[in-house]
């Protein structure tokens, strides 16, 4: 066998940075965690358990990739032939990775399917797309855990390559579905509304890029260098990225609601002709917008008229 040169700063250098940043990550997760039970009075105790259980995964996680950290440079310390085997604890992070996405993607899914008014075909790609992606994560921590050498893992490249690669296709279906559908409830009537909405847009494109550019890179990075652990750095960040994403989506929807809802600014104008019809334009569209956010966050009833556009699938989507 051709002996594989070590680079400390590929190996251990981009395990220590990925284990710095999760920890980061992991700080935010927690405060958005705490932040999501004071305000979820009205969520479902289903939707509850969920984030309860992933805050706990990631909490493990965190244990798991700081275990991996410490044995190499601790435990090991200046043993270099020990960077060539895998711990356990890198490999049962796989597994949580697995696990945690999975659980997240699912809860995307699912309200995709909610916000679309029950249609199938997206969602069914979307599910496949998690199910693979999760079963082929699975798969790689088991057979990981019964291979001595990280040489001996290549054989089973294969797995992770699959996993990556269908995590990225996903996440990056997720995003440009939910701003598809949300761009389809944009009405010109509704100006706060609207704005609401071109939000919603942004911050779904921003979170799916970072959590499918994070994965597009550890994909790279095992493609160019597997003999490093700099993949290894990326794919510490994946699930904390992804849980951050559905957690500040879940804690934004009071902030939103109040900005839809709120009062008519009151705004002196001079005693012409037409000052009267435009308040009450004012009022109407005020009363309208606070229809629309109690259709789209609180699963309300809307009346009639232009707020249909909040109706079935839109009063789904943040609150499903």
């Amino acid at each position: 066998m051709v002996p594989i040169p070590v680079s400390l700063n590929e190996t251990l250098g981009a395990a220590f940075v990925g284990d710095i940043l999760a920890a980061c990550l992991y700080g935010l997760t927690t405060l958005q965690t705490l932040t999501y039970f004071g305000r979820s009075q009205k969520d479902s105790v289903v939707l509850k358990s969920l984030v309860a259980l992933l805050w706990a995964l990631d909490t493990f996680h965190l244990i798991l990739i700081s275990h991996t950290v410490y044995s190499y440079t601790i435990t090991n310390f200046g043993n270099v032939p020990a960077l060539l085997s895998p711990t356990w604890s890198v490999i049962s992070q796989v597994f949580v990775t697995g696990v945690s996405d999975g659980i997240v993607r699912a809860i995307y899914c699912y309200r995709i399917w909610m916000f679309s008014g029950r249609k199938w075909i997206i969602s069914t790609a979307i599910a496949i797309g998690t199910l693979v992606t999760c079963g082929s994560s699975l798969a790689y921590a088991i057979t990981g855990l019964h291979q001595n050498t990280f040489i001996e893992l290549e054989r089973y490249s294969w797995l992770l390559y699959f996993s990556l690669s269908w995590a990225f296709v996903s996440d990056l279906l997720i995003a440009a579905t939910m701003c598809t559908l949300l761009a389809k409830r944009r009405h010109g009537a509704l100006r706060k509304a609207d704005r609401t909405i071109r939000v919603l847009i942004l911050y779904s494109i921003n979170t799916g890029v970072l959590t499918t550019l994070c994965t597009l890179m550890a994909l790279i990075a095992y493609a160019v260098s597997p003999h490093t652990f700099i993949y290894i750095g990326f794919y510490f960040l994946l699930p904390k990225l992804l849980l951050n994403s559905v957690l500040g989506t879940l804690n934004a929807r009071k902030t939103l609601r109040e900005q839809m809802s709120g009062g008519v600014v009151s705004i002196p104008l001079p005693s012409v002709t037409g000052s009267a019809e435009l308040s009450t334009d004012r009022t109407s569209e005020g009363a309208q917008n606070r229809r629309f956010a109690s259709a789209l966050f609180e699963h309300g009833k809307v009346p009639s008229g232009t707020d249909r556009i909040a109706t079935d699938a839109a009063s789904e989507e943040f609150d499903a």
